[in-house]
């Protein structure tokens, strides 16, 4: 019996098509990406830096004139949940190996500070 092989020629030369379209779409959209980046990240600091030396002078002299006229504002209320937020980011809080000892004194810390508002 005598077997019948197909040459592979339009097989490979069809997947190395496919292969150097899809690398040639990589690289194009790499290179939008890239151009995008540069331009934007370039000019926008660019213009930033150079507005605001000169901004800052005139800025400077209007709030002077004006904060003694302005009365402070009260601070406000926080919420449970920013203090609890607060007390949970201190630093005694993160030194505590103990679950537990830490919920205790989140809780002693809320109370607290809930008294003093």
């Amino acid at each position: 019996m005598t077997v019948v092989r197909q040459s592979a020629g339009p097989r490979r030369a069809g997947r190395t098509i496919v292969s150097a379209l899809g690398l040639a779409g990589l690289l194009a959209t790499l290179a939008g990406c890239a151009a995008g980046d540069i331009s934007g990240g370039i000019a926008a600091p660019a213009s930033a830096t150079a507005a605001a030396p000169a901004a800052a002078p005139a800025a400077a002299a209007v709030p002077a004139t004006t904060t003694a006229a302005a009365p402070k504002a009260a601070p406000q209320p926080l919420s449970p949940t920013e203090i609890n937020e607060q007390c949970w980011m201190s630093s005694e809080v993160n030194k505590m190996k103990d679950l537990d000892a830490k919920a205790k004194y989140v809780d002693k810390c809320v109370a607290e500070k809930l008294k003093a508002q």
